[in-house]
């Protein structure tokens, strides 16, 4: 078995430990009737597991609300359900998730639409799926579902069910392919020859673009053992933009494992036999082959139902109702669009009439004249591509054309924010936003902070010349340039206006949210013994909310705390939790470092607060490396020692003096001297007789020599 390919495991309602490394899968059905879907049914035989099971679930409480326990870490989810009449109203389904059961992600809303009709139906009449939601990490998931306003009934729905896709693993760097040092990309070469044809009519049918780079199949790591339809063709006449309602905040690591996931979601849960898109584009511009047989020909795939013929469909990686999507993703869907379209000649800012297969919106046979270029929603009933990316379309359509025409870009310009909420404290994590822009042809910019009545709070770059392409400013939460007092929390526009030597204007925003909900954290000590000995044994970290907001405490890396403190929400004040140095199994932490993490979710989103915190029961060892010295009366001595200790690279060192009587003549706190280093002591006295060098030490955490270090010098 291919080690990427998802794995629908058997698991009961508590919690499981996964038993695979790599990636995991489970349909849950949550109501205990009705048939299984087609193509996702929970039987050994239709999934890559030997032991898959049905898991059932109580029904939703009285507000339609309840929680389910996935039984493994799970980073991609769906929903699939059928409604006792299909004509009822739309259904409404809001998740969220946690990956402790206890604190809570915002609740987004999952997209339903008809699951008939499309490459092969996923169930019955009535059937409907959702997008796939990618979650990042998470274990449990809280969902409330109402239908026509009000909660649902066991009733109105017949049945409910969940899928739960794991496409990373427990460690990323295993479930992604090799190849993400090196895509298996596809270069086109440019081709010659510009065309003179007006754009509203059929270009020639050749490439008059080139093939940008593109991830193959291979590249994000496609399991051929998917598919299970033949390849069908037809001439492609159009192009529809999709998004894929996910997540927009992801690494370029998780990128391809999104793709697996919804490839596996699409091909497998659905039973389309393969991923529906023809291609996918991620936030940072690279492209990704979507269904077998896109890269070429005009292979129909699973994209927009009733006109999935004659049209290729591009789905970027995101929601974007009200997010932008960024330049890097314009731009690679611009290229992508100019030559996949110039395959068979067809004009960007032209049009198409196809004929209907039935999509709710239109019904059946009826033709319907589109954009060449045309969002999801103009062919069915949906929000897709999101409110930000349709307004787009225009200027895709004018950029595209430019591009396959070869002529100048017209001016315009688009800005994207990363990340959206930023935490300026000073902590290194989300400090700062980068406000990428696009410039679609040379001009000069102006970059300013505005607030949410457009009034201008800092000016971030003055008026500069930049050329076509992408290019980026930041903004560290300050609202002066010599680092004044930082924004308050809320939510600031960084506007972008630019002018062309003709005088042309254009402007663009981005939202930027500042969190400063949680400061003050402090950890106190931050080097702690807990041994027992009544010394530093425990540490107390403190934060303090500005306002009413449900904390968190992670102590240890985020994906895999060792210890978690989540406390219920709060009102505005200061706070502390305490950590003995025990782990979540009430066993005692190993020594050694761990990052202390503060999280505040708010109706503002998320707050971090980034601090550290070190576990020492080592206890230094002072050694006398000459342990019998001889030396004349008012001579200088050079007695040498050091302290040797594991943990610490300083301990606190005292060097007490004594005579034959056990009289102290002298007491030198030597201050934090480096462990593991030779170091001297003058010693100088006029007085014959015997005397004593004590070296004691004690490290951060508290920790005192277990025997000090004696060193005898006789002074003749």
């Amino acid at each position: 078995m291919d080690p990427r390919a998802p794995v629908v495991y058997a698991h009961a309602m508590t919690r499981t430990t996964s038993p695979s490394r790599y990636v995991f899968a489970a349909l849950c059905t949550l109501v205990a009737c009705g048939l299984t879907a087609a193509g996702a049914q929970a039987t050994a035989s239709s999934s890559p597991a030997t032991n898959a099971v049905v898991v059932r679930s109580a029904s939703p409480g009285p507000d339609g609300t309840a929680t389910l326990d996935a039984g493994f870490d799970f980073n991609m989810l769906g929903a699939l359900l059928r409604l006792d009449r299909p004509r009822d109203a739309r259904p409404r389904l809001a998740v969220r998730v946690s990956s402790d059961g206890v604190a809570w992600g915002p609740w987004r809303t999952l997209v339903f639409a008809s699951a008939e009709g499309r490459a092969a139906s996923a169930g019955h009449a009535g059937a409907t799926a959702s997008e796939p939601l990618w979650v990042g990490d998470a274990c449990y998931v809280q969902y409330r579902l109402t239908v026509g306003g009000r909660p649902a009934t066991r009733r109105t729905i017949t049945r409910l069910r969940f899928a739960f896709i794991n496409s990373m693993g427990h460690d990323a760097a295993d479930a992604l392919p090799a190849t993400m040092t090196s895509f298996a990309a596809l270069a086109g070469a440019a081709t010659a020859g510009r065309s003179t044809t007006v754009a509203d009519f059929p270009l020639a049918p050749r490439a008059t673009s080139s093939r940008p780079a593109i991830v193959t199949r291979a590249g994000w790591g496609a399991d051929g053992s998917w598919r299970h339809q033949r390849l069908r063709y037809a001439r492609v006449r159009m192009a529809f933009v999709h998004h894929t309602a996910g997540a927009t905040e992801y690494t370029p690591e998780q990128a391809p494992a999104i793709v697996r996931a919804i490839a596996y979601y699409h091909a497998k849960v659905l039973g389309w036999g393969d991923i529906g898109y023809n291609f996918l584009i991620d936030k940072y511009g690279t492209i990704y082959q979507g269904h077998r047989g896109s890269m070429r020909r005009g292979v129909v795939g699973a994209q927009t139902l009733g006109f999935n013929a004659h049209s290729t469909g591009i789905s970027l990686m995101g929601t974007f109702g009200t997010a932008e999507p960024t330049p890097a993703m314009l731009a690679s869907l611009e290229h992508l669009l100019a030559w996949k379209l110039s395959l068979t000649g067809v004009g960007p800012l032209g049009h198409a009439t196809m004929r209907s297969g039935g999509s709710g919106k239109f019904a059946p046979g009826v033709r319907v004249r589109f954009n060449a270029v045309s969002g999801h929603r103009d062919a069915c009933f949906t929000d897709c591509p999101g409110n930000a990316l349709y307004a787009r379309l225009t200027q895709v359509r004018r950029s595209t054309a430019a591009l396959v025409h070869h002529r100048p870009m017209p001016l315009y310009v688009s800005a994207y924010a990363s990340p959206q909420t930023i935490t300026p404290n000073g902590d290194g994590v989300d400090d700062g936003a980068t406000i990428s822009c696009y410039a679609y042809s040379g001009a000069t910019i102006r970059v300013a902070v505005c607030d949410g009545s457009g009034a201008e709070l800092r000016l971030l770059q003055d008026w500069t010349t930049v050329p076509t392409g992408i290019w980026a400013v930041t903004w560290d939460g300050a609202l002066a340039a010599d680092g004044g007092p930082v924004a308050a929390s809320g939510a600031y526009t960084v506007r972008v206006d630019a002018t062309d030597a003709f005088g042309h204007t254009a402007t663009a925003g981005t939202k930027v949210v500042v969190n400063v909900t949680v400061s003050g954290v402090s950890v106190k000590p931050a080097w702690f013994s807990p041994n027992g000995d009544g010394v530093k044994d425990a540490t107390t970290i403190a934060y303090t909310l500005d306002k009413d907001a449900t904390p968190v405490v992670i102590i240890g890396p985020v994906a895999a705390p060792i210890r978690r403190f989540s406390p219920s929400r709060q009102v505005a004040g200061t706070y502390q939790v305490t950590w003995d140095g025990l782990d979540a199994s009430g066993n005692a932490a190993p020594d050694g470092r761990y990052p202390v993490t503060v999280r505040a979710t708010d109706d503002t989103g998320r707050a971090t607060v980034a601090r550290s915190v070190a576990i020492d029961r080592i206890a230094p060892k002072p050694i006398a490396t000459k342990p019998w010295l001889t030396v004349k009366a008012n001579a200088r001595l050079d007695v040498p020692y050091l302290v040797r200790d594991r943990s610490a690279r300083t301990v606190r060192a005292r060097i007490r003096v004594t005579d034959a009587l056990g009289t102290v003549v002298r007491d030198s706190d030597r201050g934090w001297v480096p462990t593991g280093r030779a170091r001297t002591i003058v010693f100088r006295d006029p007085t014959p007789g015997v005397y004593h060098l004590t070296v004691t030490a004690y490290d951060l955490a508290g920790n005192h020599e277990k025997a000090p270090a004696v060193i005898e010098v006789r002074v003749k």
